[in-house]
C-alpha cells in the first residue's frame, strides 16, 4: 500500500512539474495519539518514543487493511496537508 501510495505521489509531482513536497499543515483540532494502541506494559512503557498519529485523517491509519487500502488507493494526494514546490527551471 505504502508502495502504491508512494507511486501515485510521485506521477501527481511528475505531472505537476513539483520538485519537492512536504506533509505540514497539520489542523489544531487534530489530537495527538499512538500509533500503536496496545495496552501491553511493554508498548505503555515506551509510549513516548514510539510514533505517533493524529486523531482523522490524513494523519491517522485505522489498522484496519481494507479501510487503509482504501484510503491509500483512492484518497486524493493533494489532500490540503501536502506542500508541493514547483521545479525551478534553471537557464543555460
Amino acid at each position: 500500500m505504502t508502495a502504491e501510495y508512494v507511486c501515485r505521489l510521485l506521477k501527481h509531482m511528475d505531472a505537476g512539474g513539483y520538485a519537492r513536497c512536504t506533509p505540514r499543515k497539520r489542523d489544531d483540532s487534530i489530537a495527538e495519539q499512538p500509533a500503536i494502541d496496545f495496552s501491553s506494559g511493554y508498548i505503555q512503557r515506551a509510549k513516548d518514543v514510539l510514533p505517533k498519529q493524529g486523531s482523522k485523517r490524513p494523519w491517522r491509519l485505522h489498522q484496519n487493511y481494507a479501510l487503509d487500502m482504501l484510503e491509500f488507493r483512492f484518497a486524493s494526494v493533494d489532500d490540503g496537508t501536502m506542500e508541493f514546490e514547483k521545479r525551478i527551471k534553471r537557464q543555460q
